[in-house]
């Protein structure tokens, strides 16, 4: 969330303009902000489970109906990005819709000032060279990186959670990347803010790289078999966005971030 339009959502909380209560915390049934967009605009429901859920679920129809408001005021969001992001990430760069969303009274602004649980973990997830990341340097545009080359993740978290890096290889293979320096789990506690994962050094096995970086509130038990339900998953489909959708099952936020893997020079 850019610092205007934070300072923006701040200041009507404390003009006393949203009321002092939140809503309840979502199950994992629960709409997601990109499905109740989808069925604010008349567009059926994206699972049949969350369909009947949501009819008697206060939470849900909170939801839906601020999306219902801000799209009945005409706000207009930025053009769709090119990005497997949901649509809680996506609201940072659609101001618009953002500010109409998250300044109506209800759900909107208890997630972004406090998050609930496995909402809103995630607020960026980048990649860059290790020498970039360690200086704080931000990469610009397309990443490509070479064979040899050493690379870090950089991830913002809102509030404290579990981490875990899983890689998509040019050749479909599926792994857990090991926090390092290397722990028992394969997860990665962290507190708010900054947290970098890596360095990793790349292989010889060049083509389009995938890193889903996972975040969940709790640690991940079994990661190992999940993993292996990815595997047998993407082998039937070779998609990258049903893999993610299967982690958010979890539940899970996940961010899939791509990237080029060459040959050296």
């Amino acid at each position: 969330m850019n610092d205007e339009l934070e300072n923006l959502i701040r200041q009507w909380g404390q003009e006393g303009k949203v009321p002092c209560s939140a809503p309840a915390k979502p199950t994992p049934v629960c709409l997601t902000f990109a499905e109740a967009e989808s069925v604010a605009r008349g567009e059926p429901h994206p699972r049949q489970q969350a369909e009947a859920h949501a009819a008697t679920c206060a939470y849900c129809k909170a939801l839906v109906a601020d999306f219902r408001e801000a799209l009945a005021e005409d706000v207009k969001a930025t053009p769709r990005l090119v990005s497997h992001r949901p649509l809680t990430r996506r609201l940072v760069y659609a101001s618009g819709l953002a500010a109409a969303v998250l300044i109506a009274a209800g759900v909107g602004i208890f997630l972004t000032l406090r998050p609930p649980a496995d909402v809103s973990i995630l607020a960026l997830a980048e990649v860059g060279l290790q020498s970039q990341v360690e200086a704080g340097l931000r990469p610009r545009g397309p990443q490509g990186f070479a064979s040899g080359d050493a690379i870090m993740v950089r991830v913002e978290l809102h509030h404290g959670g579990h981490l875990a890096l899983i890689s998509v290889d040019p050749h479909g293979r599926i792994d857990v990347l090991a926090p390092k320096p290397p722990s028992q789990n394969l997860d990665l506690a962290a507190t708010a803010g900054t947290v970098t994962l890596g360095p990793y050094t790349l292989d010889d096995t060049t083509g389009q790289e995938t890193f889903l970086i996972v975040a969940t509130d709790r640690p991940i038990d079994d990661l190992e078999s999940r993993v292996a339900k990815l595997r047998s998953a993407y082998e039937h489909a070779a998609d990258v966005n049903a893999l993610a959708e299967q982690i958010r099952s979890w539940p899970a936020q996940v961010e899939v971030v791509t990237f080029e893997h060459r040959a050296p020079r």
